[in-house]
């Protein structure tokens, strides 16, 4: 199944089917609040199906309506990588790597195959329409929902990643052209 965003923001946008245009999940990340604000994902009839809240310390991430930490529901696959590790409700793991390009996938960790079950696309400012897709295979659609929060936690620190590292780079221009004054 392949289904798109239709916001060139994922952390505010309609998840879509793109087979038949039907609106399977509406997610919304309030951006004006002061602090981190509170991503919450709705299922086509409005319910609430996951959170993530962003916290000093220790993020909070609520699915169907249990709250657990961030760092338990989607820990990291080592200390030193920024691959985080989903456990599907029938036990099975599987780990998101965030590429370079802005893409992300999502791999089986017990298997010899490689091969992603979700990848998502055409995120950057080399892509044409600069919206997401997501590919995802049949097997894990059943916990879609599960899925995209884990998607928007891995997209999100991707984000916070890409602007402090923008704001050293210009801190360190902004030093360098201090000191030769």
């Amino acid at each position: 199944m392949n289904v798109s965003f239709d916001s060139v923001d994922p952390l505010n946008s309609a998840v879509v089917d793109d087979a038949t245009g039907q609106v399977l999940f509406q997610v919304s990340t309030p951006r004006w609040k002061l602090g981190n604000s509170t991503t919450t994902i709705k299922d086509q009839n409005g319910q609430v199906v996951a959170e993530y809240e962003p916290r000093f310390g220790h993020d909070m991430v609520t699915v169907h309506g249990r709250t657990t930490q961030k760092s338990e529901w989607l820990p990291r696959k080592s200390r030193w990588l920024s691959d985080r590790v989903l456990t599907a409700p029938d036990g099975r793991t599987y780990i998101w790597h965030a590429k370079w390009n802005s893409t992300f996938q999502l791999v089986p960790s017990d298997s010899e195959s490689k091969d992603p079950v979700v990848k998502v696309h055409n995120w950057g400012l080399f892509s044409k329409s600069r919206r997401g897709r997501m590919s995802v295979e049949p097997e894990v659609m059943p916990f879609l929902n599960m899925i995209l929060l884990s998607f928007i936690i891995c997209h999100r620190e991707k984000e916070e990643q890409t602007a402090a590292g923008a704001a050293g780079g210009t801190q360190a221009v902004m030093a360098a052209a201090g000191s030769s004054s």
